[in-house]
């Protein structure tokens, strides 16, 4: 017994470190190809093929190969084997481009009319085949077989046909066929939306909105379908015109053809991009329309309208003192916990605004005594320790966050609770405690707490001057930060005019420039935010904040000044001169959008 166990174990093991070998051997092909050694990564995946069962990425590399080193003859002959061999349509489009490539017409001729009696016996087949001939270039022969077999998935050919349609820069006909994936099922409306987004922008000048505006209308003229409407109100969504877009909701809704939530989740949007009196407007409709105000629906109307109330009266004290009494009466009236508890929130957020901070502390407190679960519980003790904070009560808030992180360790609010620790620690001006309880939120499990913690912390490790106990430059900013973080923009930027003169040549005055320009874009004061991010650029500053200007400048062109050149070319040199930088990604994202013409 124990001599057949050795030798199955032997047997097995065997077995276990061929594989890994060959696994091994696999892996090192694959790096020869992507160095280009392609004579070194022939001859272990042709091993591979011949002797193992097949694998597409072995296929295609030996493909790959073959195409580099220009046997196009070698090509057509592998692809054609293969499909012989596993009856893989899309090796005949492999052996009609090998063909193409090798000047043969004749082949490529016969190759294309048996992919044609093949596709009339395996018409499924018809969509890898139709994709591997765009992936080559050959758009006219996907676009024949895509609109031979449309019927057998409309949804899925009709979105390949508009990418065709897009990347040979036929407006018409690409608007067209994504209009048609829309109507052929509901489901696909989504898909629809996805793709169009890579083309659609702000800029109703984008010849791209415009022409799909163009098709809808023309299409809503003859024929009002409850699908181009849908469209016509995302178009207008993504163009931030909300009351279009809000005629379309109503006319859909009039219909039956959407609901109340459709509504609301478009009021929300309107909200959220700063559209607060369309956005009021929706929720009106919404009231008229409701049977029953104790809805769920009805509930979260409630909610924003409390949140628009706010918004609209920011800068008017005494209206939010007047409306405070009722949101708290609103508040009552509300069953959802969690939808109470943003009523709660907003009118916590509005003591604060009013820097009635004792008022806001006691609200809060209330609200801990009279609530059970300890999510809430949590953020209202953030809060109060964000108050005292506030009240520059320093120790006290510091204490308040200690406590807050051991109620909940290694969660969301208990890595905030740390950073803030610091942060109160840095505003009082103990910067050696701020560093060391900040470095250790450089791992933490929320990007921007960790983001945060980096930053403030890179403004004290490249600002503190060893043996200096003064540290004037850093007392002066961790002043400065504070009305930063109490909100005071205004008083902010004047401030920080007083400090620049004193210190012009430190290293600390690119860091009150980056407060200054942040300031300046919270009080939509665009231009001075201009100001400010292009002098970080003319200044020897740290690349951080050179990409972070770069970054803000593009946005502030995309978003607000509506020069879209200028966004571009900002974006564009983070690509270019910040290639693993923190805002890549987000950079080219924006580039992707915006480098269509706009004409």
């Amino acid at each position: 017994m124990n001599r057949k166990f050795l030798i199955y174990s032997l047997l097995i093991g065997w077995i276990a470190g061929l594989q890994f070998v060959t696994a091994q051997n696999l892996t090192l092909a694959k790096s020869y190809l992507k160095d280009g050694e392609y004579e070194k990564a022939y001859p272990i995946f042709m091993q591979w093929y011949q002797k193992r069962n097949f694998r597409y990425d072995v296929y295609q590399a030996i493909l790959k190969i073959y195409f580099y080193k220009g046997d196009f003859n070698k090509a057509r002959r592998f692809a054609t084997e293969a499909y012989d061999r596993y009856k893989n349509a899309v090796f005949l489009v492999d052996a009609y481009h090998a063909s193409i490539r090798d000047g043969d017409s004749l082949s490529a001729r016969k190759t294309l009319k048996q992919l044609d009696q093949l596709l009339q016996t395996r018409r499924a087949d018809f969509l890898p085949v139709a994709r591997k001939f765009k992936n080559y270039g050959y758009y006219n022969q996907a676009l024949d077989i895509l609109s031979r077999y449309v019927t057998l998935n409309p949804g899925i050919a009709y979105l390949d046909m508009a990418e065709i349609y897009a990347e040979q820069g036929q407006l018409q006909p690409m608007m067209e066929t994504f209009i048609q994936a829309a109507e052929s099922k509901p489901f696909y409306f989504r898909y629809v939306t996805a793709n169009l987004s890579k083309y659609i922008t702000t800029n109703p000048a984008n010849r791209y909105n415009r022409q799909l505006k163009t098709v809808l209308i023309r299409k809503i003229t003859n024929n009002p379908q409850p699908v181009y409407l849908k469209l016509l109100q995302w178009l207008y969504v993504r163009e931030n015109n909300f009351k279009q877009a809000f005629i379309q909701a109503k006319g859909l809704y009039l219909r039956g053809k959407t609901g109340k939530n459709d509504l609301f989740y478009l009021a929300q949007e309107a909200f959220d991009n700063r559209n607060y009196l369309t956005a009021r407007q929706i929720l009106d409709f919404l009231k008229q329309e409701a049977q029953n105000n104790q809805s769920e629906t009805g509930e979260r109307i409630k909610v924003l309208e409390t949140r628009i109330e706010r918004e609209l009266n920011r800068n008017n004290p005494q209206k939010l003192n007047e409306l405070i009494p009722q949101w708290k009466k609103r508040a009552t009236t509300i069953q959802n916990l969690q939808l109470r508890q943003q009523i709660n929130r907003e009118i916590a957020e509005t003591f604060l605004q009013l820097k009635q901070y004792p008022k806001a502390y006691q609200f809060l407190d209330s609200l801990i005594r009279t609530t059970s679960a300890g999510k809430y519980i949590a953020r209202w003790k953030e809060m109060q320790g964000d108050i005292l904070l506030l009240q520059k009560q320093f120790d006290r808030a510091a204490i308040q966050f200690t406590l807050l992180k051991e109620e909940n360790p290694y969660t969301e609010t208990g890595y905030r609770a740390v950073y803030k620790t610091g942060l109160a620690s840095f505003l009082e001006g103990d910067f050696d405690w701020a560093h060391r309880t900040l470095k250790t939120l450089k791992k933490a499990a929320d990007r921007n707490i960790a983001n945060d913690a980096l930053l403030l912390d890179f403004i004290i490790i490249s600002n503190r001057k060893p043996g200096d106990t003064i540290q004037a430059g850093l007392k002066a900013f961790s002043k400065l930060y504070f009305e930063f973080f109490a909100r005071n923009y205004r008083k902010l930027i004047r401030q920080a005019d007083s400090l620049k003169s004193v210190f012009k040549n430190q290293k600390i005055y690119d860091d009150i420039l980056y407060l200054q320009a942040v300031a300046a874009e919270k009080t939509a004061q665009y231009q001075l935010a201009v100001n400010y991010w292009n002098e970080i650029l003319t200044y020897p500053t740290e690349k951080t904040l050179r990409e972070e200007a770069l970054y803000h400048l593009g946005t502030i062109f995309a978003d607000y000044l509506k020069d879209y050149s200028k966004a571009r070319d900002y974006f564009k040199r983070i690509l270019l001169d910040y290639p693993q930088g923190f805002r890549h990604d987000q950079a080219a994202e924006y580039y992707e959008k915006l480098k269509t013409p706009e004409l």
